[in-house]
This record gives structure tokens, C-alpha cells and sequence, in this order.
């Protein structure tokens, strides 16, 4: 061993990044092991614990970096790189611990967001997509995704605000005017600005509505 070279020793979990000098090539190593540092490599950067996401959190990765077909192996360039996809992010959910390829930036871990019955999140598109149910979505489309359940987020969507069950007491009406056009939950076309119906009962949730709350639509409640 050369006098310039130092042993850097990993623990379970641990990681680092090596660079090559001589190709400006960066390696990704984890631990447990013991390895050698040769005079033509540095750590740009230094042995980290692996990250953490705690479960039922979600957390989001910038440049994340390209998987082979198995969707686990990463996939190098000829000079055995791994490949990121700068400039995208990725959504990874807990529970989980892992280490960050080069180029990789965790931006944000967060808890999922969990919704009562009677609750609704206002969720915008950021561009046009396909959601897992085979929804189309247009970038700028604003939809409402309703409890009880857990929003999974996607880094093609943007939750922006849970909204609540308006209840309508005796001796009271509610009117609801559509801020945009959009398809309710008993697949009836709803167009924007124009009043959907006026509603009196001793008791109603607007979530038997479907999408015809929060951003969807304006309401106002009159009594007589």
C-alpha cells in the first residue's frame, strides 16, 4: 500500500462516493466492507447513513437514477456511470432505507396524507398523463380525490388543500355554481360557471357529490 492511500471502513447502512481521478468516473459504495482509497480517487462524498423513509411516509428524489428491465439493477454508460434522469424526480415510498447515487438529491420526506370520510384533497395536474386507473389527465386540471383512504402522491400532481363536507342544516339551501368542467361521480357533465342545483334537506354531505366540492365548485348556503 502506498503512503498516499488511506482504508475507508463502511458500517451496515453506510455509503459513499468515490471518484476516479484519471476518468472523473464516481462510484456509489456501501457497507458493510473496507476499502481502499488510492491516491488517483477522493470522497466527494463522505460515508453517510443510509436514508431513511418511515413507514406510511413518502419522500422525493431528484435525478434519480436509470433501472435495467428488472427495475432494481442500474444501468452504466461504457464508462460505467451509473445513468440519472436529470432534471425529473421520483416518489418513493416508505418503509424503505437507501443509499443516494451520484448526481441523486433527496429533496423532501413527508408523511402521507390520510383522509376521513367526510374529507376531500384538492389535487392539481402538472402536465399531462395517464393515472393508474387509466384517467386522463391535462396539465393544469384540478380533480378531488376523497376519503377514506390514503393519498399516494406522484410527482406529476400537486396536492394543494383538504377540503371538508359542507353540511346543510334545517331550514337551509345550498347552490353550486362549477368553477370548471368536469364529469361527477354519477358520470353526469358539469359545465364551467354554470349553477348545478340548489339543494334543500335536513341533512347532506356534499361527498355524496363526488367532485362537486372544494375547488370544483363555489357554493353558497341561504337559509328561508
Amino acid at each position: 500500500m502506498q503512503a498516499q492511500d488511506t482504508l475507508l471502513r463502511l458500517k451496515p447502512y453506510e455509503y459513499a462516493h468515490i471518484l476516479n481521478k484519471n476518468n472523473n468516473v464516481t462510484e456509489l459504495i456501501v457497507g458493510p466492507q473496507a476499502r481502499v482509497i488510492a491516491s488517483d480517487e477522493r470522497l466527494p462524498k463522505p460515508v453517510t447513513p443510509f436514508h431513511v423513509v418511515p413507514r406510511g411516509s413518502y419522500c422525493i428524489v431528484e435525478n434519480p437514477h436509470v433501472r435495467g428491465g428488472d427495475g432494481v439493477t442500474p444501468v452504466r454508460d461504457r464508462d460505467g456511470q451509473v445513468k440519472v434522469r436529470l432534471g425529473e424526480r421520483e416518489v418513493r415510498l416508505g418503509s424503505t432505507a437507501f443509499p443516494l447515487y451520484p448526481e441523486e438529491k433527496l429533496v423532501v420526506v413527508s408523511p402521507m396524507k390520510f383522509l376521513r370520510q367526510d374529507e376531500g384533497l384538492v389535487v392539481q395536474a402538472l402536465c399531462n398523463y395517464t393515472s393508474s386507473d387509466g384517467v386522463k389527465r391535462m396539465a393544469g386540471e384540478r380533480f378531488l380525490f376523497t376519503g377514506p383512504g390514503t393519498y399516494c402522491p406522484r410527482v406529476e400532481e400537486e396536492a394543494r388543500e383538504i377540503c371538508r363536507a359542507v353540511l346543510i342544516m334545517p331550514g337551509h339551501a345550498i347552490r353550486l355554481s362549477a368553477l370548471e368542467t368536469f364529469t361527477d361521480r354519477d358520470g353526469k357533465l358539469r359545465k364551467k360557471e354554470r349553477t348545478i342545483s340548489s339543494y334543500r334537506t335536513r341533512l347532506i354531505s356534499l361527498l355524496r357529490l363526488g367532485k362537486v366540492f372544494g375547488k370544483c365548485v363555489s357554493y353558497s348556503v341561504t337559509s328561508w
